[in-house]
């Protein structure tokens, strides 16, 4: 996550808010994915729709924006594509890199 972000701040185009978020939500994602609210296992796609639930309702009770929200749940969303919709308590750490680097080069080579 750390290196994510190391190269993500050095992005002319990328602010310092937007690596914030970018940590944030990473960051959010993991918590839920270890917390013991989702000791409630469902397969596949519904254990997803937990997340996506979890992650609106801390966004909504701290009072980010409706932009961050939406935000947030885009990149949890593009991590679930990126596992192929596994259940998000078997993304691993491995997982996690693997999907931040992929990110980073797309970043870079759009740019």
């Amino acid at each position: 996550l750390n290196i994510f972000l190391n190269e993500l701040s050095k992005k002319h185009n990328i602010a310092p808010w937007q690596v914030s978020q970018a940590k944030k939500a990473i960051s959010l994602f993991l918590e839920y994915q270890t917390s013991d609210k989702n000791h409630k296992r469902i397969s596949g796609e519904h254990n997803w729709q937990n997340i996506f639930e979890q992650v609106k309702q801390e966004i909504r009770y701290l009072h980010y924006s409706f932009r961050t929200e939406k935000t947030y749940l885009y990149w949890i969303k593009q991590l679930m594509f990126f596992v192929k919709n596994i259940s998000p308590e078997k993304v691993s750490s491995k997982d996690v890199k693997e999907f931040l680097s992929l990110t980073i080069r797309k970043r870079i080579e759009d740019y």
